[in-house]
């Protein structure tokens, strides 16, 4: 014979962390939690349970919440394992650095473009291709020829995915490198050079298909064994030591696909927290330290200017490297 018990919270609106990285406010009522499902023998000749024989069969913990705002970069929480593709954002353009024009079309898949200055020009910039748009391209430079239709061209770090019409511009964007490897789930990066970012500005991380947007928390100390930059949300995808790193202008846009993978990695668990002051000054901590959302992706079409919000119930997972650990807690933080 079983039992389920649900003990739950209502908390009302709240601050949602994620990861231990603020993730904004949330709208209505936000609740937790805690689902336990009982097991209670029956024993011959006993007319009832008997004390100290019940068990748990089960126990998880669920939070639901509504985000005020879900940007590009926290939409695989909604939809976990997704994929997210960062487009449509401008670099920002180097003061001082190599402009130009394209000197005729390239097709889609090239990897050399024909240019017509090359002034300021050096192997390994990165330049934006094309204006301002969907169809921009960041590539870098890996040989430098000569200039005009009928030169040699400057040869591209990756093919072309759109093509571009004659007399399209191709300008230098600020940029660097990684300087390590980083892995899914990293919300620090190891950088070549860190003079010229900001805490807030927008960075544009990997190559085409695997670039992500992230804002800068921190900026610290360059090289690989520096204290690099530290982002709002961490890295979904994994990423090379020298693949570029570049400034742009804004988050822009995302393309937002269906994983190839059925199964759900390390990287698409978070820790989830929702915190709320008391009345005492003392702080209420909500906390999923593994979760993953349960429910559908719903998105409903409305005639209104209001940011996408969608209702998300997470549940939590139980770490399989430390199976003896809670995977959920509530606390209470004495008044500063």
């Amino acid at each position: 014979m079983t039992a389920i018990a649900v003990d739950e919270t209502f908390i009302g609106a709240a601050d949602l962390y994620i990861d231990d990285v603020l993730a904004g406010p949330t709208r209505d009522d936000a609740v937790f939690r805690v689902i336990e499902e009982m097991g209670t023998p029956q024993y011959n000749g006993v007319r009832g349970p008997l004390a100290r024989t019940d068990y748990k069969l089960r126990e998880l913990a669920e939070m639901e919440f509504t985000l005020a705002d879900l940007s590009a970069a926290k939409m695989p929480i909604a939809i976990p394992a997704a994929l997210v593709t960062a487009q449509n954002a401008d670099g920002r353009i180097l003061g001082g650095g190599f402009s130009s024009t394209l000197a005729a079309s390239s097709a889609v898949g090239a990897t050399n473009i024909k240019l017509t200055a090359l002034t300021n020009l050096a192997v390994g910039d990165v330049i934006q291709i094309g204006p301002s748009g969907p169809t921009r391209e960041f590539r870098k430079v890996l040989t430098i020829g000569t200039v005009g239709s009928g030169g040699t061209g400057f040869d591209l770090d990756a093919p072309l995915v759109n093509a571009h019409a004659n007399a399209e511009t191709a300008d230098e964007v600020e940029s660097t490198i990684l300087a390590a490897d980083s892995a899914p789930g990293a919300n620090n990066i190891k950088v070549a050079a860190v003079s010229t970012y900001a805490v807030g500005d927008f960075i544009r991380i990997g190559y085409p298909a695997e670039a992500e947007v992230r804002k800068i928390l921190i900026v610290g100390t360059l090289g690989a064994g520096g204290t690099g930059l530290t982002l709002e949300v961490p890295l979904a995808k994994s990423h090379r030591s020298g693949d570029n790193v570049v400034e742009i202008t804004t988050e822009g846009g995302s393309l937002i696909e269906q994983s190839t993978s059925r199964r759900l990695i390390d990287a698409d668990y978070h820790k989830f927290e929702l915190r709320k002051a008391g009345v005492s000054g003392r702080e209420r901590r909500w906390t999923i330290l593994k979760g993953v959302n349960v429910t559908n992706a719903e998105y409903t079409a409305q005639d209104t200017e209001d940011p996408i919000s969608p209702r998300i119930q997470i549940q939590s997972r139980i770490n399989p490297d430390v199976v003896e650990t809670s995977p959920w807690s509530i606390r209470v933080i004495p008044a500063a």
